[in-house]
């Protein structure tokens, strides 16, 4: 092996070459699948803090949609005791 090298030192510079870029290569290659890995780590956790401020807003509104049918309730309750009231001390008008 080491006389074809001698004899062939042209084939010796190709495969280093050709060494060198599959280490290039390689080592994009692991760069990128890090990358990949990076991006779905941080997806997941963007998708999980999406998740808990959905929740948070829909009980939220849940919440303020309660109190808010309780107020209109409360109004509609106080505007049927003031038309009996005024009904009673002006018959007239209805």
């Amino acid at each position: 092996m080491r006389r074809e090298c001698v004899r062939s030192p042209k084939s010796v510079k190709s495969s280093l070459a050709a060494q060198a870029v599959l280490r290039r290569v390689e080592n994009e290659r692991d760069d990128a699948l890090a990358n990949v890995h990076s991006i779905t780590v941080e997806r997941d956790t963007l998708h999980e803090r999406l998740k808990v401020h959905l929740l948070s807003y829909l009980r939220r509104s849940k919440t303020f949609y309660g109190f808010i049918l309780a107020l209109v309730r409360a109004i509609a309750t106080e505007l049927i005791f003031r038309l009996a009231a005024l009904a009673k001390t002006h018959p007239q008008m209805f």
